[in-house]
């Protein structure tokens, strides 16, 4: 097992831009549980930021401190790597959300995306993959596979992480790999077939597809 680094600014390649870390960046135990609409919504019923917490609500970190720095927020996130072995990144979008592992890299492994998926349904699709790769049952470009509780899944490497990792990027540098877990529809139809149902959102997909493979 490797021991605990210290993160320090010295052996950080880059740091993302604050307006890159702007918006709901989740964590895990402080996802986002209600989709942008509904705050919306809520405001426009004259409820404030305490009332609409009174009926459940849960803001990310980053909603919950607007004052925090791109450095505090990496430390955040450090933090949650170092004692789970990985943390979830949460990025919102209207239609295009997506999601991705940090703390895989440490681990030699290359870090997991996937897109157009709920803060939830992308975090437990992630923490399933990760659990699994950290205990040597390694997804490699080009394998399908069912993880439990999950749909049918095809592995993409990543053609260029720094477009989409930064928290990634800015702690372990152009070390990063990543591969995205690209999800079949519930007929098993993939993202690059003309008749995909997209359901609600899109599904980028961030490389190309390698020779198909079987878990």
């Amino acid at each position: 097992m490797i021991g605990p680094a210290r993160r320090s600014t010295t052996t950080r390649r880059s740091t993302p831009r604050a307006d890159r870390l702007a918006g709901c960046w989740c964590l895990p135990g402080a996802i986002c549980q209600t989709p942008r609409a509904w705050w919306s919504q809520a405001r426009r019923d004259g409820d404030d930021e305490t009332g609409m917490r009174r009926k459940g609500a849960e803001m990310c970190w980053m909603c919950d401190h607007p004052e925090a720095t791109a450095e505090e927020y990496l430390d955040e996130v450090y933090g949650i790597m170092l004692m789970h072995g990985w943390a979830v990144q949460h990025v919102e979008c209207e239609r295009r959300p997506f999601a991705y592992t940090v703390g895989l890299t440490r681990r030699g492994l290359p870090e997991l995306v996937v897109t157009g998926l709920s803060p939830r349904r992308g975090q437990r699709l992630l923490n399933i993959a990760a659990r699994r790769a950290l205990v040597g049952d390694l997804l490699t470009p080009g394998m399908q596979t069912t993880l439990p509780a999950g749909p049918l899944v095809e592995t993409v490497q990543v053609t260029h992480p720094d477009a989409h990792l930064y928290c990634a990027i800015a702690i372990f540098g152009d070390k990063v790999t990543a591969l995205q877990l690209v999800w079949a529809d519930r007929r098993g139809r993939w993202p690059w077939a003309a008749d995909f149902d997209e359901g609600r959102g899109t599904q980028p997909v961030l490389g190309m597809r390698a020779t198909r493979r079987s878990a």
